[in-house]
C-alpha cells in the first residue's frame, strides 16, 4: 500500500525520516540501527516518540525482526533512496487516471492501513481495495490469489534487452541452477586468453571481502567469486560435507563452461581449494593459498563445535553484536574463540567497515546455515588432502601471524610448492599473484 498523506511531507519530515547509516569498524552502528528497526514498528513516523505517533500494533517475533533487519542492512545507506521517492510521490492524482486493473491491499497490522481510507473515491473501473487481517500467512495467500487471477488476463511481457551486453560488463553476477538449488557467482572482468581465476574467501564471510583483489586480477582475465552454499544468496546444501561442497563448486564451473581455473583462496576457503585440486585435478591449474588452517587432529572437533556456534535472533538484537564480534575477532586471534595469548595474531588488522558489513549481511541472510561451510572445512584433514595435489601451489607466509604457523608443514607435504612472504598491501599481493599465475 502506498502512502496517501493528506498533506505533502515537509522537508523537515523528510530529513528526519531519511537518516541513512554508515557502517563503522567498531560495530557501534548495529545497536543504533536495531533500535530504529524496533521504533519503525512502534511509531509513525519512527522518529516521533509521542503519544500521537504511537502505533498500537503487535511487534513481530524475533525471527520476523531478524528478517526486517536483514532487509535494512542489505540496503545500507541506499535505503533512503527508494523510501524517499515513495514519500515524495503524490499518488492520489495518478490513481484517478488508472486504466489497468489495480488492487490496493494492506494488512491490518501495517502502519499504512489507515491510508486505504484516503484513496480517491470512487476508484477507477477495475480497481478495488482489499483489507487483509493480521493473520499469519494471510498476506501470502492473498498475493498468490491475485497472481493466479492475473494469469487470466491477456498480459504480454517480454524480457527487456540489456543496454550493455553481458560480456562487456566489468562486473556482474549470475545465478547457476544446480540440483540442490542456486549458486550466486560474482563475475569480474571478461574472458580472455588467460585462465580464469576462482576466488574463495575465508569463512564465514562474503565474497565481497575479496572485491579489491578481484578487481586487480580482473584487469586481464575473468575472475569469479561465488557465494558458497549456506552463505549470501546461494541455497544451502541438504548435507553440508566437504565432498558436497567440492561437487557444487565443480558443477558450477561446469555450468559456466569453464574447463580449467586457477584458484586464489583465503583462510578456511583454502580447504575447498585444496580439495577441488586433489579430487578434480583437470579442473585446477594453479593454486594460491593465504592462511591455510593446519589444525591438529585432536583439536578439530573443538574447532567444529566452537567456531560457528548456533546464533538465534533475540528481541534486543544482541545476536548481531555476537556475530559481528565473531567476524571481527577472527582478524585478531586464531582461532577467534581462543582467549590465550598464544592465539594473538600479530599483524596490521584489516578492518574495512564496509567489508565487515558485507560479511555480516551475507551471514545474516542465512543465519541458520552461516556456519555450514566453515564446519565442513574445519572437519577435514588438510594434511591428508594436500598429499593429492600435484599442481603448482603458492603458499603465503607471515612469520608473525599465528594463523600462518602451518605454512611450513604444508610446504613439506606438497609436491610442487613455493612459499613467499605475504605482501602487506593489496596492490603488492595482486602483483605477486599475477606473476605466479602468468
Amino acid at each position: 500500500m502506498a502512502a496517501i498523506p493528506q498533506q505533502p511531507p515537509t522537508e523537515a519530515f523528510l530529513a528526519n525520516s531519511l537518516k541513512h547509516f554508515e557502517p563503522t569498524a567498531d560495530g557501534a552502528y548495529i545497536a543504533s540501527q536495531w533500535t530504529k528497526i524496533l521504533d519503525f514498528h512502534r511509531y509513525f513516523p519512527w522518529f516521533s516518540l509521542t503519544a500521537e505517533s504511537r502505533v498500537a500494533l503487535g511487534l513481530p517475533d524475533d525471527r520476523g525482526l531478524h528478517e526486517y533487519a536483514t532487509d535494512a542492512f542489505m540496503a545500507g545507506a541506499a535505503w533512503t533512496g527508494a523510501y524517499g521517492a515513495a514519500l515524495r510521490y503524490q499518488a492520489a492524482p495518478v490513481i484517478r487516471q488508472l486504466s489497468s486493473p489495480a488492487v490496493f491491499l494492506c494488512r491490518e497490522d501495517d502502519v499504512l492501513f489507515g491510508h486505504l481510507d484516503e484513496l480517491p473515491s470512487p476508484l477507477p473501473d477495475q480497481s478495488r481495495i482489499v483489507r487483509i487481517p493480521a493473520v499469519p500467512g494471510a498476506w501470502r495467500h492473498h498475493l498468490m490469489e491475485l497472481l493466479r487471477e492475473a494469469r487470466g488476463h491477456d498480459a504480454r511481457w517480454s524480457l527487456p534487452v540489456p543496454a550493455v551486453p553481458e560480456k562487456a560488463r566489468a562486473r556482474h553476477q549470475r545465478y547457476v541452477n544446480l540440483l540442490h538449488g542456486q549458486v550466486r557467482v560474482g563475475l569480474h572482468g571478461q574472458a580472455s586468453g588467460k585462465v580464469p581465476v576462482l576466488l574463495l574467501h575465508d569463512l564465514p564471510g562474503s565474497p565481497r571481502q575479496l572485491d579489491g583483489l578481484a578487481a586487480s586480477l580482473a584487469v586481464d582475465r575473468l575472475t569469479l567469486a561465488p557465494d558458497l552454499p549456506g552463505l549470501g544468496e546461494s541455497d544451502p546444501l541438504p548435507s553440508a560435507t566437504l565432498g558436497a561442497y567440492v561437487s557444487v563448486i565443480d558443477e558450477t564451473l561446469e555450468e559456466l563452461g569453464l574447463e580449467s581455473v586457477d584458484i586464489v583462496a583465503e583462510g578456511l576457503g583454502t580447504v575447498f581449494a585444496a580439495a577441488l585440486a586433489a579430487n578434480r585435478p583437470r579442473r585446477v591449474r594453479r593454486i594460491i593459498v593465504d592462511g591455510v588452517p593446519m589444525i591438529r587432529t585432536r583439536d578439530r572437533k573443538r574447532y567444529v563445535r566452537e567456531y560457528c556456534p548456533r546464533i538465534l535472533p533475540d528481541r534486543a538484537g544482541s545476536y548481531l553484536q555476537r556475530l559481528w564480534e565473531q567476524l571481527r575477532s577472527a582478524q585478531m586471534s586464531w582461532p577467534w574463540f581462543e582467549r590465550s595469548a598464544t592465539a594473538a595474531r600479530v599483524r596490521d588488522v584489516e578492518l574495512d567497515a564496509h567489508v565487515m558489513h558485507a560479511a555480516l549481511v551475507d551471514s545474516m541472510k542465512q543465519l541458520d546455515n552461516y556456519g555450514d561451510a566453515a564446519r565442513a572445512a574445519l572437519d577435514a584433514s588438510m594434511r591428508d588432502i594436500v598429499r593429492g595435489i600435484a599442481q603448482p601451489v603458492l603458499v603465503m607466509q607471515d612469520s608473525r601471524d599465528v594463523r600462518y604457523t602451518g605454512s611450513g608443514s604444508l610446504r613439506r607435504r606438497l609436491q610442487n610448492a613455493t612459499v613467499r612472504p605475504r605482501p602487506a598491501s593489496l596492490a603488492e599481493r595482486a602483483v605477486a599473484y599475477r606473476g605466479f599465475l602468468d
